[in-house]
């Protein structure tokens, strides 16, 4: 499968090539002096913030199979720049490679050549693992990385091995840094979590649980490759930013779909905006077209949106009135989980109401 040029706008490309020609050579040559003074703040800086309008650029000129990447060199790099790790060869290596892949797509991508999407999950997935590693074992974990993603591309190597605890803390970790875009986003990755796996014991568990959690987590890190206007206003959107916006379950929905073990996670992510009346999107399913799990996270997605309507009230009134507004909207959603999911929310609101 190739990647395809962003909306086929190709004059976005060639602005991107265009800036990546001035910021590629200029962070490489950062990235190699910090091998003689990897503790200098200054050029630390000077990188993220060239890494940073390059992400920025990718993401104003809507080539966005380079921003999954280029967010999560982002997010690696912010641990040199916070001081809680130093800057390594493994981290050099693993910057100036991610840095060539880019360039290298990018300009496949202006000459009308295909290009193969596994590299750039593979980096991005290995990459946000690596956020989660310990300092003692970052250099050892980084230059192995290094070393699969380049026999990987060469097709010398098998995938990654399922690794399901690491994977969820991987997952978790996102969720908590798309929380940091807006006060009202803050808890609502636990919230979320609570309600689903309640509603989905309600109901006998036909949905496994790590899968469900995983798609909690996951759900809308796409929107992490949206600029946040279009997804933190309150305001109506025009047509054509309204389609971007319903592009985010795919994007999300990619990444986790290519870690191994985690294709039904992936499927209730594409499918979490659907809704039983064929009302939704991407794809306008319907009822009994529509995962179980996709169903429930339907419900929980939409009972957090009303929520934060009501933050003024209590939370166990909040809840309730949410609830409520759910289920006036009930040929929205699976019929079969709407009473169990009314159970959990019932029973949530009690315990709420008995901590005050």
């Amino acid at each position: 499968m190739a990647l395809p040029t962003p909306g086929n706008d190709f004059v976005g490309l060639a602005d991107f090539h265009e800036a990546l020609a001035d910021y590629a050579p200029e962070a490489e040559r950062l990235i190699e002096s910090l091998r003689q003074q990897p503790e200098d703040p200054k050029r630390v800086a000077d990188l993220f913030r060239l890494l940073h309008n390059i992400k920025g650029d990718a993401t104003l000129c809507r080539v966005q199979w380079a921003v999954p990447v280029m967010h999560a060199v982002e997010s690696l790099l912010e641990r040199v720049r916070s001081g809680k790790q130093p800057f390594g060869d493994g981290m050099r290596q693993l910057l100036l490679l991610a840095l060539d892949r880019i360039v290298e797509a990018t300009e496949l991508a202006v000459d009308r050549q295909p290009v193969d999407p596994a590299p750039f999950d593979a980096l991005t997935v290995g990459l946000g693992r690596l956020q989660q590693t310990d300092i003692s074992r970052f250099e050892t974990e980084a230059q192995q990385l290094v070393v699969a993603l380049i026999h990987g591309a060469e097709g010398d190597q098998p995938g990654p091995a399922h690794d399901p605890d690491g994977d969820l803390a991987f997952f978790r970790s996102l969720a908590l840094q798309l929380e940091q875009h807006a006060p009202t986003l803050v808890g609502r990755t636990q919230r979320n979590l609570t309600l689903a796996l309640a509603a989905n014991e309600a109901a006998g568990n036909p949905v496994d649980p790590a899968q469900l959690s995983a798609a909690v987590y996951m759900h809308d890190i796409g929107m992490m490759l949206l600029p946040e206007h279009l997804w933190l206003t309150t305001d109506a959107l025009p047509e054509r930013e309204r389609m971007r916006l319903h592009q985010h379950p795919g994007w999300a929905a990619g990444l986790i779909g290519r870690m191994p073990g985690w294709q039904d996670a992936a499927r209730m992510v594409a499918q979490h905006h659907e809704r039983a009346n064929g009302s939704g999107y991407p794809q306008g399913l319907q009822q009994g077209e529509i995962c179980q799990g996709a169903g429930i996270l339907a419900l929980v997605d939409t009972f957090e949106a009303v929520m934060v309507k009501h933050a003024h009230r209590s939370l166990s009134s909040a809840m309730l009135r949410a609830a409520t507004e759910v289920n006036a909207s009930a040929q929205q959603f699976d019929p079969a989980l709407l009473p169990h999911f009314n159970l959990a929310v019932r029973a949530l609101a009690d315990e709420a109401r008995g901590d005050r």
